[in-house]
């Protein structure tokens, strides 16, 4: 089975949202992460400030501690 990318797996994610914030946000979250939980991304270090960061397929880019540990180490 194919591990997610996020720290916070794509299934308790978008549970948590439905659970916290309703359906429609919960059908969002999945939507999101559904175009986003695939291959494609980058993992980069900030040149700026020196963070690990990762880019995602629809540009968005996301913090060290969203991402999965298995991809920094």
């Amino acid at each position: 089975r194919r591990k997610c990318i996020f720290k916070k797996s794509c299934s308790h994610y978008v549970f948590e949202t439905t659970q916290n914030e309703g359906l429609i946000k919960g059908l969002k979250a999945f939507q999101f992460r559904y175009k986003n939980c695939r291959g494609n991304f980058s993992i980069f270090q900030n040149p700026i400030n020196n963070e690990i960061q990762m880019i995602l397929p629809s540009q968005i880019i996301i913090d060290k501690e969203e991402i999965a540990e298995r991809l920094i180490t």
